[in-house]
């Protein structure tokens, strides 16, 4: 798992890679499946709050954006609310694209993020080679009346 992450940081994606590579696993879904998803590696429960968060983002010259809010699958109100607490913790941007999502919810979040007056960011939602929904750099624009994010840089 070490050698497949290179000169990164080592996470569950490499230990799935290494079980599909000796035949523990016959597929990068079937290794979460069964070794690393709801075991004692799975740490995505255990989160530091928002504040925190946010703060290390800002503090190591980072601009905090919150990502792909349409995967958490809360209603319109909780999805504001949520929003409305990033934006209280000084979370500054909103990720309006990411990875395959309709037109209908991308205008959706185009719509909440000039409404908050957050910067926008968009992407492929690529995380490793091999998934089909999300091709690095496969990603439609923005939409006119976004700030981009990348204005700030």
């Amino acid at each position: 798992a070490e050698r497949m992450a290179g000169n990164g940081n080592i996470g569950r994606p490499h230990f799935a890679a290494y079980l599909v590579h000796t035949g523990a696993a016959r597929s990068l879904k079937h290794a979460f499946e069964k070794y690393l998803k709801n075991k004692s590696c799975d740490n995505t429960g255990y989160w530091a709050p928002l504040p925190q968060i946010v703060n290390w983002i800002r503090g190591a010259g980072g601009c905090a954006v919150l990502a792909h809010p349409l995967k958490y699958k809360f209603t319109r109100t909780k999805l504001v609310t949520m929003v409305d607490d990033f934006i209280a913790a000084g979370g500054q941007g909103l990720e309006v694209v990411s990875g395959r999502q309709t037109v209908r919810d991308t205008h959706a979040l185009s719509e909440l993020c000039m409404q908050k007056q957050l910067l926008a960011s968009c992407g492929s939602d690529f995380h490793q080679p091999d998934q089909p929904w999300a091709e690095v750099g496969n990603f439609p624009p923005l939409e006119k009346g976004c700030r981009p994010i990348w204005e700030l840089f």
